[in-house]
């Protein structure tokens, strides 16, 4: 596990930080870390191309099936951890795009309602969760009382090194320097006592985040988690699809792909089954990016359709995707995607701001029409 390779690595590294000298925290909660518990004037798509049914490939050695199906009593505790870092990695990455620190590098013509991090508009968030998804913390990685709720500075340095590694390989620039853009990631994941106070301290910090880096580098396959061992990706394929087709227009491109994340992630925090790996074991990643594109083209017609006449469309990916879809809506109406209700992703808007096309889709209204449209509505052979 790549916690426990980062723990040997930074037990060898810890001679070289004697220098550091600290505080005493004050015991509030500080890391992300902690364990605790109008419409779019565009007229509907057209009806997407079929695409041949085909049987659930066998799963990649670099996908999030690796993992397993349903987890037993004795992975709780170590389920709960993954949750928590989990919700880190999405807290710190919005944090770090919304201060302008990671780049979110979306083009003018989808920044109105594909911009905000909690969107994930770069890929690199939903990587970042699947290679911590690869390498599951367990039980033993909590820090002693009175930090007992927080895990150990090894594996928090992992999760920094994983986001911001993720985030490199998916865009290519930034505006900070080297100590700026580390000092930012230090912010988010050390408690205020182990932060640095001398030039030597950090120095070492610097050392021992870029060689959590180079860790991370040389154990994951992040090329393929990026590119191919990726729901996500595999959406946008499918949105790119339709795009090509002309049945969608780049804006409804733009609108469909801004939701991708909320669906995805919601079933990634599920506390209870492994909801994408189950999938893709069942079904294939391929028949999961559809699912997710299918869901979205659902909600896509509801949020558009007139007060009280639903559009109730479901797009002729399938019966395989058709349930896919229906597991999505599940767990984006469950009370586990709540914490991914921010920006555009909020239940509810103040009357005063104007109506965004993502947040109109995702709106728990939408959602329960949508679960009536999946259940209830023959679909279109």
């Amino acid at each position: 596990m790549l916690s426990r390779v980062l723990e040997c690595f930074f037990a060898l590294r810890a001679a070289i930080c004697a220098q550091t000298v600290g505080v005493e925290s004050s015991g509030m909660p500080h890391s992300a870390y902690e364990v605790d518990v109008v419409v779019d004037s565009m007229a509907p798509p057209a009806t997407p191309p079929k695409t041949p049914s085909e049987k659930p490939k066998p799963p990649s050695p670099n996908s999030v099936a690796d993992i397993g199906g349903v987890r037993t009593r004795s992975s709780a505790r170590s389920a709960e951890i993954l949750l928590k870092c989990q919700k880190g990695l999405v807290e710190s990455y919005v944090a770090l795009g919304i201060r302008g620190v990671f780049s979110m590098d979306v083009d003018a013509a989808g920044g109105d309602v594909l911009g905000h991090p909690v969107q994930d508009p770069t890929g690199a968030l939903t990587a970042a969760l699947l290679v911590i998804r690869r390498n599951r913390p367990d039980d033993k990685c909590m820090m002693r009382p009175p930090h007992e709720t927080i895990v150990e500075p090894s594996l928090r340095r992992a999760l920094a090194a994983i986001l911001t590694t993720c985030h490199k390989m998916t865009v290519a620039h930034t505006w900070l320097n080297r100590a700026q853009y580390v000092y930012a990631m230090i912010q988010l994941y050390l408690l205020p006592h182990e932060i640095p106070r001398t030039k030597d301290g950090w120095d070492c910090e610097f050392a021992l985040f870029e060689e959590a880096e180079v860790v991370l580098i040389l154990s994951q396959p992040l090329f393929s988690i990026v590119t191919t061992s990726n729901p996500l990706s595999d959406a946008e394929w499918s949105i790119g699809q339709l795009v090509i087709s002309k049945q969608l227009s780049k804006h409804q491109a733009h609108v469909l792909r801004g939701g991708c994340f909320f669906l995805l992630a919601s079933c990634m925090f599920n506390p209870r089954e492994e909801v994408l790996e189950r999938l893709q074991q069942r079904h294939g990643m391929r028949a999961v990016g559809e699912g997710v594109v299918s869901l979205l083209l659902t909600l896509y017609y509801l949020a558009n359709s007139r007060p009280g006449h639903p559009i109730r469309y479901r797009a002729p990916y399938g019966r395989n995707v058709d349930e896919v879809a229906r597991v999505l809506l599940d767990n984006a109406m469950s009370s586990h995607s709540a914490p991914l209700r921010i920006g555009p992703y909020r239940a509810e808007v103040a009357e005063s701001e104007a109506p965004h096309m993502v947040q109109l889709m995702l709106t728990p209204a939408n959602l329960a029409l949508a679960k009536m449209t999946l259940h209830e509505a023959t679909p279109i052979e």
